[in-house]
């Protein structure tokens, strides 16, 4: 069964939809961007991208600063943040508080690790592998 196509919204102003994809090329400030690329990120044709960028300049919004480089006037209105992985179920889970608890031991082991070589490579000798696990232990009773 085919699905009907969307009724066209008789208030949308089409040019107007084209001008902000356009704009959200630009993702961060004082970005420059060349015509390609800036056609390439908004998804519009490079004919059409070089028209509005071409309006926008004219309206100040855009600012040409090369031969075929363009940079946006406008502060970006809301940066977004994304949450990756177990961050983006926040730490009201259990599970969450677990992972970031052992993810968080785990970096401060491998930082003492370090530490622990760095200090005998300091000392310019070469200790044998129970000595780095004696003063790793060490270590782990100062936490």
């Amino acid at each position: 069964m085919a699905t009907k196509p969307a009724a066209r919204d008789p208030y949308l102003v089409k040019s107007v939809v084209h001008a902000s994809k356009l704009l959200s090329a630009f993702r961060t400030s004082g970005e420059a961007l060349p015509l390609r690329e800036v056609s390439s990120r908004s998804g519009l044709p490079k004919s059409m991208a070089f028209r509005l960028l071409y309006t926008l300049e004219r309206c100040g919004l855009i600012e040409k600063v090369g031969e075929n480089l363009y940079r946006s006037c406008l502060r970006s209105f809301k940066q977004r943040l994304y949450r990756l992985g177990y961050a983006a179920q926040g730490t009201d889970y259990q599970f969450s508080q677990d992972i970031s608890t052992g993810l968080q031991r785990a970096a401060a082991d491998e930082y003492h690790r370090d530490f622990v070589a760095d200090a005998i490579a300091a000392e310019g000798g070469v200790r044998l592998a129970g000595d780095v696990e004696a003063m790793d232990a060490g270590f782990a009773g100062q936490r």
